[in-house]
């Protein structure tokens, strides 16, 4: 099997990532499009918590699994967004008219995004994230419906984790300087916020979530989130940005620009 498992490889996957990604090639056990689109988090693992105010998801720097450059070298470079996905950014909403409203939500839209230069800039909720969650259901002609959306967050800051770590040098660095050894927990953990919803029947979504009344006995859900990542480069400061009291050589304006807008 020329792609076998994900860990203890003998081929790099970067000229197969297409097929990987479509299930096209023979022999493929299952199909994985992080390779394709290396933005995209390795999901592990997805639960609701007890009250069902979150979901929570367990996600793998796939960048960690094969790291021998002789070998892995174009998929290290590829997959060097996986980094990316462990740094929190600030973002704040870009609001028009009652575009937040639920109503709108309803009709199928959704706020637009954009990178804030500060931590103090950025929403309250948006100070340290890295995903668009989007919630939402199908109707009866299978379309879907946008319950809502809200902004991922982490349990610890993996950048400062790394700052804090004796000797530490930046999450990513060059190939020529060795592989970022520093990423010793390359499993790491985020959580979606379920939004603040009412049905017809006055059940909230976290209720009808936490009940477990919206998966049938069969164990099909009817509701679903969707995990969209903001896609940024990948900081290679030491410092990170917006850790506090600790000053970056990161300039957001200068990478980001100071009216960056999330597609």
């Amino acid at each position: 099997n020329y792609f076998g498992g994900n860990v203890f490889r003998k081929h790099p996957m970067y000229d197969k990532r297409w097929e990987l990604a479509n299930g096209t090639a023979a022999g493929v056990r299952g199909v994985c499009p992080v390779d394709a689109d290396p933005y995209l988090p390795w999901i592990h693992d997805v639960f609701p918590s007890n009250d069902g105010t979150n979901i929570v998801f367990v996600i793998s720097n796939k960048r960690r699994c094969n790291t021998d450059t002789n070998v892995f070298k174009l998929d290290l470079e590829n997959l060097e967004p996986q980094v990316g996905n462990m740094q929190p950014i600030p973002v704040k909403r870009i609001i028009s008219g009652n575009l937040t409203q639920q109503s709108d939500f309803l009709a199928g839209n959704t706020p637009r995004y954009s990178l804030a230069t500060s931590i103090e800039e950025a929403d309250e909720d948006g100070r340290a994230t890295k995903f668009i969650c989007r919630f939402h259901t199908v109707d009866t002609d299978l379309k879907q419906v946008v319950l809502g959306e809200t902004l991922s967050n982490y349990p610890y800051n993996p950048e400062h984790l790394n700052y804090r770590k004796k000797g530490s040098k930046p999450m990513l660095t060059s190939l020529d300087k060795g592989h970022d050894e520093q990423i010793w927990n390359s499993v790491y953990q985020i959580s979606c916020p379920v939004p603040q919803k009412i049905d017809a029947n006055g059940l909230s979504l976290t209720s009808i979530i936490a009940s477990g009344q919206s998966v049938s006995m069969q164990g099909i859900p009817s509701i679903y989130v969707d995990l969209v990542p903001i896609r940024t480069p990948v900081r290679r400061s030491r410092e990170g940005f917006g850790i506090p009291g600790i000053s970056s050589s990161f300039d957001p304006k200068v990478v980001w620009g100071d009216a960056s807008i999330i597609p």
